[in-house]
């Protein structure tokens, strides 16, 4: 039986009982399963009553009874009092005395109900969508890098060449662990190796023995070569310099479908320009979003931030997985702590959530619905989003989870965010704007990682 006591700004307060016997019941089960563990004098192993247990031990076998109990009578009187909790509620023990109902006090944040202010006609500022004759060029040149040919030359290497090359690193005379290496690849210039390393190479030719002189940088990741004067012993075996293509008709014809160098920039424009238009489209969302939000002065519950921040730490740590990275290495490696990773990431979160809440206002508002079809189109979008190869499976299975309704609210407040956009009025933002959008976005963690930063001791990272 549970008992509202109050609610007011998303916030309620009621009581729900546990009846003892229930309690008991479930205390006994808690001691069947574990009185295995506890030695009572004159018993053998897990044969002593639950009473001579908790008289020597106290009463041990509460706290997992309780902890059993709760979830299940928690929503049960979620569902009687009619509540859209959200978060993880705050639990007092309100009385417990031994053989009498157990009053648990609960407070519990409930999703809110936002009143939205006028939006119709509001201006929105976005920035259109534009392809400068600078984002052709790099995307041309990084498909003739892609096409260019590595050959051997016979001078001396210099700044940009490809090299092989053996090393043997030592302080003092001796070798250090991670110091050695055979056939070593290495772009002079890139920066993989420590400051100075690289550019000692140069001026030399294959064939060539050498030592280079380096000073390890105080930050260096391995705290015995911190700030240490090093020699390398380096045999260079070759030295390759990057031949790249023309940029002609022939160089097109290789690369693409296009007969001429003019109709394959042009092409490489207009396809920049689709993805222009696209983050243009996600600009004019997210800031028509944003502006809703601000006019109704929606301030999400902290319960549900802090749910949201869950769900980013969940991605994020996939994505590191993704990469061979544990979340504890990027943690190591980062010096970074979960409590920094969760205040990165509260910002976004915040923001994320306050849109939400808009949205699904929205579309109470107006009424959307979602249909059968919707419902199933949004779970195929899903299957191919997730990689499922049978998408028929993967749709039965979120039916079989209930995952429906959510699904459902998803295609309401895509509705919603259709129906926003064609209300506000949009209109070219300032130069200066884009300064302002960039403080507003959260930053989000570097994941980069790269072969050199695997590289100890050569490496700067």
């Amino acid at each position: 039986m549970a008992q509202l006591e109050s609610h007011e700004k998303d916030l309620a307060v009621y009581t729900t009982t546990i009846s003892w016997d229930d309690f008991n019941a479930e205390a006994d089960k808690v001691y069947r399963r574990t009185r295995g563990r506890y030695a009572i004098p004159g018993f053998r192993k897990g044969k002593a009553p639950r009473k001579i247990i908790e008289m020597n031990y106290g009463k041990i076998f509460y706290e997992d009874a309780l902890n059993a109990l709760l979830p299940d009578a928690l929503d049960a009187a979620v569902k009687e009092l009619e509540l859209e909790a959200v978060g993880r509620p705050d639990v007092d023990l309100d009385t417990f005395e031994e053989k009498k109902d157990i009053v648990v006090k609960v407070t519990q944040a409930t999703l809110p109900h936002p009143t939205l202010a006028e939006y119709k006609g509001v201006e929105v500022a976005y920035h259109s969508a534009q392809v400068a004759d600078e984002e052709v060029d790099h995307a041309i040149e990084q498909e003739r890098e892609k096409n260019a040919v590595m050959r051997p030359v016979e001078r001396a290497a210099q700044n940009g060449d490809t090299v092989s090359i053996d090393y043997a690193g030592s302080i003092d005379g001796v070798a250090f662990d991670g110091g050695t290496a055979e056939k070593q690849t290495l772009v002079l210039g890139s920066g993989a190796f420590i400051p100075g390393f690289e550019e000692q190479i140069e001026g030399h030719t294959a064939g060539e023995s050498f030592d280079v002189n380096v000073t390890f940088p105080e930050e260096y990741h391995a705290e015995d070569l911190k700030g240490k004067d090093a020699v390398f012993a380096v045999t260079l075996h070759e030295v390759q310099e990057k031949e790249m293509p023309e940029l002609d008709d022939d160089f097109a014809q290789d690369v693409s479908e296009y007969d001429t160098f003019d109709e394959y920039r042009a092409s490489i424009k207009e396809h920049l320009m689709e993805h222009a238009r696209e983050h243009e489209l996600v600009e004019k969302q997210n800031n028509a979003i944003k502006t809703l939000v601000k006019l109704s002065n929606i301030e999400p519950p902290q319960a549900m931030v802090e749910e949201q921040v869950d769900v980013e730490i969940r991605n994020f740590a996939n994505q590191l997985q993704q990469m061979g990275i544990s979340m504890e290495q990027y943690m190591q490696f980062g010096g970074a702590s979960i409590e920094q990773l969760r205040e990165n990431y509260e910002p976004a979160a915040r923001d994320r959530v306050a849109g939400d809440l808009a949205l699904g206002a929205l579309a109470e508002e107006q009424g959307f619905e979602a249909t059968e079809e919707e419902i199933d189109a949004e779970m195929k979008e899903l299957a191919e989003t997730y990689g499922s190869k049978d998408p028929e499976d993967f749709i039965k299975r979120m039916k079989e989870m209930h995952q429906e309704d959510l699904v459902a609210d998803d295609v309401r407040k895509k509705k919603a965010l259709d129906y926003l956009v064609e209300q506000v009025t949009f209109v070219e933002a300032k130069e200066d704007a884009s300064e302002e959008a960039a403080e507003e976005t959260g930053d989000a963690p570097d994941v980069n990682t790269t072969e050199e930063q695997a590289d100890a001791p050569a490496s700067e990272e």
